[in-house]
């Protein structure tokens, strides 16, 4: 976290995102470090990163969108804001985990 932030503070003032949409990424960015950090040894799977990529895009479209809405978050909502990207990483590998298991099943049974 400390490296987003500092590299975040070298970038130009002109290359800042307008204050609603740095808000949104600091709950994006939070739960998503954990993910990556924490599920370390799924780096070399594909659906990992799809998860990763799709869960952080929808986290931060419905964050935004909320956070656009209601103004600054409270407190409960924050710790909402952050689960929000571990679930949707969680049902979206799940989701393509059980894809790839039905397909693959079915490539099988066809040959």
């Amino acid at each position: 976290m400390a490296i987003i932030a500092c590299a975040y503070l070298a970038l130009p003032k002109r290359y800042h995102p307008k204050p609603d949409w740095e808000e949104t990424a600091v709950y994006v960015v939070t739960p998503l470090v954990f993910v990556i950090v924490g599920f370390r040894s799924l780096w070399r799977d594909i659906a990992f990163w799809m998860a990763v990529i799709f869960g952080s895009v929808i986290q931060l479209a419905v964050v935004h969108a909320w956070v656009h809405r209601v103004g600054e978050l409270g407190r409960g909502a924050e710790k909402s804001a952050a689960l929000l990207g571990f679930v949707l990483f969680v049902a979206i590998y799940r989701c393509i985990r059980l894809l790839r298991r039905k397909f693959g099943e079915e490539t099988l049974e066809g040959q």
